[in-house]
């Protein structure tokens, strides 16, 4: 399957072409320079500290998968190694939250065995309606003196 669109996983943002992402890969490398730091035995826990630094986002998807345990047949005989059960996808829910208009916020499930299919095919499309919606100029509010202040 081609996919035709292109997302950085460095900001996740969203092109249309090849062209466009290797444009944005370059500013983008220079302004998003993150280290990558693994935790260690002694810190193993993460924590986000920086609260000031934190970014909202429109759009934000929850998904949550159901499988089936398969038995699977094998001529192994090495016990350790023999994957004897596979996970059979049988139902996927998602819900998409906009943080900003409640009635573009909604649920959506299906129960089948091309479940996995559909999901990938429904944030295909997620994908477009969302970035047709960010990427439209919308006049700003005119603020109120305790808007503007606050």
């Amino acid at each position: 399957m081609k996919n035709d669109f292109s997302i950085i996983y460095r900001c996740l943002h969203y092109f249309n072409s090849c062209e466009k992402l290797q444009l944005h890969e370059v500013d983008c490398q220079k302004i998003n320079n993150c280290a990558i730091r693994l935790p260690s035995e002694d810190e193993k826990w993460l924590q986000f500290d920086n609260y000031s630094n934190r970014e909202r986002v429109s759009f934000i998807v929850y998904a949550d998968l159901e499988c089936v345990l398969c038995k699977t047949e094998s001529d192994k005989k090495d016990a350790l190694s023999y994957a004897y059960q596979r996970h059979e996808a049988f139902s996927i829910g998602y819900y998409v939250r906009c943080a900003y208009d409640d009635t573009l916020s909604s649920y959506y499930f299906r129960r089948d065995e091309h479940c996995i299919m559909w999901f990938a095919q429904q944030l295909n499309d997620l994908v477009h309606r969302v970035k047709n919606i960010v990427s439209a100029n919308v006049s700003m509010e005119t603020l109120f003196k305790p808007q503007w202040e606050a």
